[in-house]
């Protein structure tokens, strides 16, 4: 299983993978790597037989940790300007595969190519 290439991604530091890591927790850590195991990506849209509606995890926890990444004071250029919302968008995913990555047997490589 390969971990995806994200465009427009922005520099992630260690740091913000340990604060992350911490802000998360086993349990939270524990929910996006069950994601990425059974859909391959953190941010499936989960459709349980019992539930009427699907739940978005990019709605809903993703918003989560978007919010994070907002406060954590990790997300400003080399100039202190602080993120868009697009740059959080396209970068909450890659964060959380980074996390996964830093504490599991996972040790794949970010491909370029999502399809292989």
């Amino acid at each position: 299983m390969a971990f995806q290439h994200f465009p427009n991604m922005k520099c992630i530091s260690d740091k913000f993978v340990e604060a992350t890591k911490e802000w998360l927790g086993k349990d939270g850590i524990d929910f996006f790597r069950k994601n990425f195991e059974e859909y391959n990506t953190v941010s499936p849209v989960i459709m349980e037989e019992h539930d009427l509606a699907p739940h978005p995890v990019h709605f809903r926890e993703g918003m989560k940790v978007r919010n994070f990444m907002r406060s954590s004071g990790f997300c400003q250029n080399f100039y202190g300007v602080e993120w868009d919302d697009h740059d959080y968008d396209n970068n909450w995913e890659h964060l959380i595969e980074l996390v996964i990555k830093s504490t599991s047997e996972i040790k794949q490589e970010v491909t370029k190519d999502p399809f292989r």
